[in-house]
């Protein structure tokens, strides 16, 4: 071979181990990069997954929140009564008391799972709805008796509630009874009662108009007349025999009336014993709730839709 093709020749030799070291290397490379790959990808699929995880948990606490807070605005907004909240609402019972079956929006509410009733404040005025299964739990008496519907309070006598349909009727029932017993008790041989009930409608009969010009301003001069409806009925008449051994009687209805008082005090009076007594009482004035209580009453009722074939202030 000649000088000329074996130089030729190593070049090529070296050349080709050259090439041969490069592509070593080159797989070298490759792998090492490779396996970077796949370690990163590891890396990546891990701290993909820790955020997926993270992201979860924060979503859920997100949901968790926000039923909470759902929860909590249900609790406010519905106010249930639970078992064991009943000594608690014993202690401050409102004037107003339902007597009802629990609500569709109660019944798929679980914030109301397990309750036995319910507060709320129609027209500004407190109540306690109490679902009918529940009443025993209740330390209440209701009069005439229990059922659906609304009662008041028996200002007379603690715990005590009456048919808000039968409240004044009773009432009035129940201070005939009571002047009954006072007279019996005191030893009289004969007691009457009536009550008298009047009726005032006005009347306006316009007759002149008077224009002031300038102002705006009207005089209007009318004649006034009132027609009176009287209606007197005797809610009792008993008669006894009669005796002089006078006891005191137990108050209830009459406890706060200084007549009555002055009435026993006089039948016990040794030297000067009553033999008769009338006695009158300015209703307006004995009544168990106000007008203004009464127009209130009037209001909640109107809320609750609760029909009453007259309303509590007339």
């Amino acid at each position: 071979m000649s000088e000329k093709k074996r130089i030729k020749f190593d070049e090529i030799k070296e050349k080709g181990e050259a090439v041969g070291e490069w592509l070593k290397d080159s797989g070298k490379f490759v792998a090492e990069k490779t396996k970077d790959a796949a370690i990163w990808a590891g890396e990546a699929k891990n701290k993909a997954a820790i955020i997926a995880d993270e992201t979860a948990k924060v979503t859920k606490k997100i949901l968790d929140n926000i039923k909470q807070a759902k929860q909590e605005s249900d609790y406010k907004i519905l106010r249930p009564i639970f078992a064991e909240d009943l000594k608690i609402a014993l202690h401050n019972i409102p004037k107003m008391v339902n007597i009802c079956e629990m609500d569709e929006k109660r019944k798929n509410n679980p914030v109301c799972l397990n309750s036995i009733g319910y507060q709320s404040s129609p027209n500004g005025l407190d109540v306690l709805n109490i679902f009918e299964n529940y009443f025993s739990q209740f330390d209440l008496t209701l009069l005439p008796g229990v059922n659906e519907g609304v009662y008041y309070v028996n200002p007379y006598i603690s715990n005590t509630y009456i048919s808000i349909d039968k409240y004044f009727k009773y009432i009035k029932e129940e201070k005939v009874r009571e002047l009954v017993r006072i007279a019996k008790d005191l030893g009289a041989n004969r007691v009457i009662v009536e009550i008298s009930e009047k009726e005032t409608n006005s009347e306006h009969n316009d007759n002149k108009i008077k224009m002031k010009a300038g102002k705006g301003k009207a005089d209007v001069d009318f004649d006034k007349t009132q027609k009176e409806n009287v209606e007197v009925t005797v809610a009792a008449n008993e008669k006894w025999s009669g005796h002089n051994n006078p006891k005191k009687p137990e108050l209830v209805y009459f406890k706060d009336e200084n007549h009555i008082k002055d009435l026993i005090e006089m039948r016990f009076d040794p030297l000067n014993r009553l033999q008769s007594h009338t006695y009158e009482i300015e209703y307006t004035s004995s009544s168990s709730i106000k007008i203004k209580e009464a127009a209130k009453i009037d209001g909640a009722l109107k809320v609750m839709k609760f029909n009453m074939s007259q309303s509590m202030s007339s």
